[in-house]
């Protein structure tokens, strides 16, 4: 979270400079609720005995969730925003031959859960095209935080969760969108992009028995669709 907050010290330290030569309206607020979707994908883990356990095949891929989020225009072409993301709990159940590799029973389920959560702060720049309809392009940083963990039902019912810890880590991220004004005040807008979240680390020992420190996950990309109001 320091580096979300050194990244609002910086745009708001750009944005001063600028406005010496730019003429800048009033400021518009705004508010808003987005279906957001991020597509993240598993990285492989090389044991110390050279196998290879197959992430990229055993988590989750897709995460959809909601992003609820509070903005400013502070000139005709430029904005800051603030929102929060958080998926459902998405799982991966394991094959008969995953299970085996594992060392677990083929009477037992099991699967892996993934869950993420995360904020952002965004510049966002403005290409008006007419009164309603609007370009859109973000840039910034995002704090994101997996939850993973290991489920186990056996044959006598008795579930065992094991968790892998995780830390939230800042990533950077950037998106293209557009909105469209449906009133003076309530607007629809889509956006597509991409965040940097190879950089996440989890503790698999737990899991697995090895990987204190492992970059669970390749970058991410993410789709949003909603409604904001302005004021």
């Amino acid at each position: 979270m320091n580096r979300i907050a050194k990244s609002l010290v910086l745009l708001s330290a750009v944005a001063a400079a600028g406005s010496a030569n730019a003429d800048f309206g009033d400021v518009c607020p705004y508010v808003g609720i987005d279906y957001y979707h991020a597509w993240m994908k598993g990285k492989n883990f090389t044991r110390a005995n050279g196998n290879v356990v197959e992430f990229s095949r055993l988590l989750p891929k897709s995460y959809p969730g909601v992003s609820l989020y509070i903005g400013a225009k502070f000139h005709e072409y430029f904005g800051l925003e603030f929102g929060v993301e958080t998926s459902t709990t998405k799982s991966r159940t394991l094959s008969d031959s995953d299970k085996a590799a594992f060392g677990i029973p083929s009477s037992t389920a099991a699967k892996f859960k993934v869950r993420r959560s995360g904020a952002h702060l965004d510049l966002v720049g403005t290409l008006p095209l007419n009164e309603c309809f609007d370009l859109l392009g973000f840039v910034g940083w995002g704090w994101i935080k997996p939850k993973v963990s290991f489920d186990e039902v056996d044959q006598s019912g008795d579930h065992t969760i094991t968790p892998a810890s995780a830390k939230g880590k800042s990533v950077a991220r950037v998106a293209v969108g557009a909105s469209y004004l449906i009133t003076d005040t309530i607007g629809l807008r889509a956006k597509l992009g991409w965040e940097g979240t190879s950089v996440l680390k989890v503790n698999t020992v737990n899991m697995i028995g090895e990987g204190s420190k492992v970059k669970l996950f390749k970058d991410s990309m993410t789709a949003s669709i909603g409604a904001f109001v302005k004021f």
